[in-house]
């Protein structure tokens, strides 16, 4: 059996299950700041996780944009997967270029059923 793929982070796993608010306060801002920053890890799994939560997140403001523009260019494809899926969220017209290409070059989601 396949092993329950977590980040790194113990912060971005109590992100993922929902215990640390990302908006609403200064703590709260201050979450949304520390993954903003899990974006640009060292580690893939902490940048896979933080790019997902932050795809899914119910945060629109510029910082999140401009960090899910910055992860379609990270070295590996599930970071650039997951920051296609925000901006598609946001309804981001700017990435439909990329996100055209990558299907084309047979992305994942053009070979799902």
């Amino acid at each position: 059996m396949k092993e329950f793929y977590q980040p790194a982070s113990d912060f971005l796993v109590m992100a993922a299950n929902g215990e640390i608010p990302l908006t609403g306060s200064e703590f709260a801002d201050a979450n949304l700041c520390r993954l903003l920053d899990h974006t640009s890890d060292s580690d893939l799994s902490n940048r896979d996780w933080a790019t997902f939560l932050l795809a899914h997140a119910d945060v629109d403001v510029a910082e999140v944009t401009i960090a899910l523009h910055r992860c379609l260019e990270d070295e590996n494809e599930s970071v650039q997967e997951e920051a296609m899926v925000g901006l598609a969220r946001r309804h981001d017209l700017t990435a439909l270029p990329r996100l055209h290409d990558w299907l084309r070059q047979g992305g994942i989601i053009a070979n799902d059923p």
